[in-house]
């Protein structure tokens, strides 16, 4: 993939304990340090898109002031 995009998570305050993998109750994000907030989004996919190339439609047909303004234009000059 490619082009810019963001992955985000969930962040929760809870309270700490001895025991390693013990889950608590989710406490609000007063009860925790904000100075030590882990990042909920980051960057992703944000190189370029390698292999990618634009494409094209055929060119539309000359729209008629554009006709009109060369065929003056053109009997501006012969006349000349």
């Amino acid at each position: 993939m490619c082009g810019d995009g963001e992955q985000t998570r969930q962040v929760w305050c809870k309270m700490a304990h001895a025991i390693p993998d013990v889950v608590s109750d989710i406490l609000p994000d007063a009860w925790c340090d904000s100075s030590s907030h882990p990042t909920d989004t980051q960057k992703c996919n944000d190189g370029s898109c390698t292999g990618a190339e634009w494409m094209i439609s055929e060119w539309s047909g000359v729209s008629s002031s554009s006709i009109i303004y060369q065929l003056i234009n053109y009997i501006v000059v012969a006349a000349s």
